[in-house]
């Protein structure tokens, strides 16, 4: 293989290889920023008083836990 007929063979590749291993690196801390933000956002609305519309609190939070881990699941769990 000539390098002045193909002179960027592989690079795409390497590029690529690259971007995957530093996204799978960030993952966890993501994810704990995830976290983060959904706890205070939860303490936030839960002293500010904005789930007083739900008649019931525990059933108000209990949705919002329900929902951040299914989508902590899927991003946990999504491929690559």
């Amino acid at each position: 293989m000539n390098f002045l007929e193909y002179p960027f063979e592989g690079l795409v590749e390497a590029f690529q290889q690259a971007a995957l291993d530093a996204l799978l690196r960030l993952l966890p801390t993501m994810l704990f920023i995830l976290t983060i933000g959904f706890l205070t956002y939860l303490v936030w609305t839960v002293a500010k008083g904005s789930l007083s519309d739900e008649p019931n609190l525990f059933t108000r939070v209990t949705k919002e836990i329900i929902l951040f881990a299914v989508f902590y699941g899927a991003v946990a769990t999504s491929p690559g």
